[in-house]
């Protein structure tokens, strides 16, 4: 199983470093990170460069297509070499913790396995209270 794990990336220079060592330090498994830039002015790809000095599974791509999330992932799954893909956000609102288990299901035998925030035991991690309630009414 080769794993891929997609982020999708806009202006996120204050977030990505420390997106991209957790992510790091904590699949224990072998995996490429697909780091999709999302039309970012700032320095984003800057910092996806040099850490891809660091760490030799990071690759960092451009959306092409129009910006916004969805393109970015599309982008991001268009150019995986994985058979497991898995998105991360950027501005460390997921817990990194559940892709262990999710990886583990996959190996057992489900062909699916979907994490989410809303679902029982689910959670969301940092971001601002603004972010955090949009998507709270848009995904219930």
């Amino acid at each position: 199983m080769k794993l891929s794990i997609i982020v999708p990336a806009h202006n996120e220079e204050d977030n990505i470093e420390e997106v991209v060592h957790k992510i790091e330090a904590t699949v224990s498994v072998p995996f490429e990170l697909v780091v999709v830039d999302d039309h970012s002015v700032d320095g984003t790809a800057v910092l996806i460069k040099r850490l891809s000095g660091q760490y030799n599974n990071i690759r960092l791509v451009e959306n092409k297509l129009d910006k916004g999330f969805a393109n970015a992932v599309k982008s991001g799954f268009a150019s995986a070499g994985g058979d497991v893909f898995i998105p991360v956000m950027a501005d460390l609102c997921d817990d990194l913790a559940v892709i262990n288990g999710m990886l583990e299901k996959i190996s057992s035998g489900y062909d699916i396995v979907c994490g989410s925030r809303y679902s029982h035991g689910g959670r969301r991690l940092g971001g601002s209270r603004f972010k955090g309630f949009l998507s709270a009414s848009a995904g219930r």
